[in-house]
């Protein structure tokens, strides 16, 4: 069982607790289904898995958060090597972006934005400059130094083609359609299944969700909630409709 998967199991179970005021127990399933629930007495199999949207760079195709991580570790790699050569002086703020075939222009981007800290590091700010030019205006990476301070590489994610560029709940109802139906074809003849979806789409609201899962239509899911980032659990559809509902959830 995945990290996520279990903190997923851990979120809702605690909004059935803390919001629902219900009891839950959970086992590790016969996966499918992952956990097997028992909520107020009754048994539910619990099914937890991911919702993303791949978004492609070149051949590379991977989730934004995929996409993130991997930057971001870049960046603290680029930013370490600055501090420790003595030219990163202030705080700076760097846009970046999916990049074709990264591995081999990483060391370009790195030269360009090392020559922009040894340029400015004298100075209070700097005007924006584009370090990067991609095949997608809106896949350039940038940097502007902003003042002075905590001597950082503050990191911007850009992308095009995600989820918030086009009608939130046009997109989401597709990811949810496909996630939803490859689920229910691999649980055939299990009932009462609580499907639990990690959002890892960030930009879709509560509201997105609501509106998505309603065009869907019927489904054959007992309960469908989302845990997205700082413990956030939203039942979004229920047969129990005292579930329904949104709230951050404190870890115990």
């Amino acid at each position: 069982m995945r990290a996520d998967e279990e903190l997923a199991k851990d979120i809702f179970s605690q909004y059935l607790r803390q919001c629902v005021g219900i009891s839950i127990s959970t086992a590790p399933g016969a996966d499918p289904p992952d956990f097997d629930a028992i909520i107020g007495g009754q048994a539910f199999p619990l099914e937890i898995t991911t919702i993303s949207e791949q978004i492609a760079a070149g051949g590379d195709s991977r989730s934004e958060v995929g996409w993130m991580s991997s930057i971001q570790r870049w960046v603290a790699r680029v930013e370490e090597r600055a501090l420790s050569q003595g030219f990163l002086s202030g705080r700076y703020f760097l846009r970046a972006a999916p990049i074709e075939d990264f591995r081999s222009a990483g060391p370009s981007v790195q030269e360009r934005l090392f020559d922009y800290l040894k340029q400015t590091c004298v100075d209070p700010t700097a005007e924006e400059v584009e370090i990067w030019e991609g095949k997608d205006p809106h896949r350039s990476w940038t940097i502007r130094k902003v003042g002075a301070g905590a001597d950082r590489l503050l990191l911007k994610f850009a992308i095009s083609g995600a989820l918030y560029e086009g009608p939130a709940e046009a997109k989401l109802e597709v990811l949810l359609q496909d996630r939803m139906r490859d689920k229910a074809d691999k649980m055939p003849g299990i009932r009462n299944v609580i499907l639990v979806l990690i959002d890892n789409l960030r930009a879709a609201t509560s509201e997105s969700w609501a509106v998505a899962l309603s065009r869907v239509g019927e489904h054959p899911f007992h309960t469908i909630a989302r845990v997205g980032h700082s413990s956030l659990c939203q039942v979004v559809a229920s047969r129990e409709q005292s579930w329904e509902g949104e709230a951050v959830v404190r870890q115990q």
